[in-house]
């Protein structure tokens, strides 16, 4: 599924039941994402640019691959919740007013960078086995983030950069 849209204000809501989904969206200027998907091997790439910009999404199954990105000016916002075997890439750049809260269930790897003129936030909860967290947050001040992560084996990891 391929879905670009642009001008103002535009609000997608994608609700999959299956395996197998391959998902592309792209997004400009004041944009809402609301994605739920039932089924394993998903892969969802978002690109959302300009202005304030707003992504909801939830997984249900395991295997999945996302690749979320959040451009320019204006507010980025993001919310994820996902099963079991992901690889998530989220980037969150432009000039200031970056938030995230990711939820990840059993064997992730995650690498988040969020960049621009301050006002960087991530509230991350992982549990399982095991986990590979790799944050960023550059430029300017109002850094800030939060781990919660449950792991029972040596087999996770976090590495956080604030500049």
């Amino acid at each position: 599924m391929t879905i670009v849209q642009t001008n103002n204000n535009n609000i997608i809501g994608i609700d999959i039941d299956g395996n197998s989904n391959d998902v592309d969206i792209t997004q400009n200027t004041d944009q809402r994402a609301l994605i739920d998907i039932a089924g394993a091997s998903n892969t969802v790439n978002l690109n959302q640019s300009g202005g304030d910009n707003h992504s909801s999404i939830a997984i249900v199954g395991n295997s999945n691959v996302m690749d979320l990105d959040q451009t320019e000016s204006g507010n980025k916002i993001l919310f994820l919740d996902v099963d079991g075997s992901n690889n998530v890439t989220v980037d969150q750049k432009g000039t200031g007013a970056h938030f995230l809260e990711i939820q990840l269930t059993d064997s992730h790897t995650l690498d988040i960078t969020q960049d621009g003129s301050g006002s960087h936030n991530a509230s991350i909860n992982l549990s399982g086995n095991p986990s590979t967290l790799n944050l960023t947050q550059d430029s300017g001040t109002n850094q800030n983030y939060s781990l919660s992560q449950n792991c029972t084996q040596t087999s996770c990891s976090a590495t956080v950069t604030q500049n």
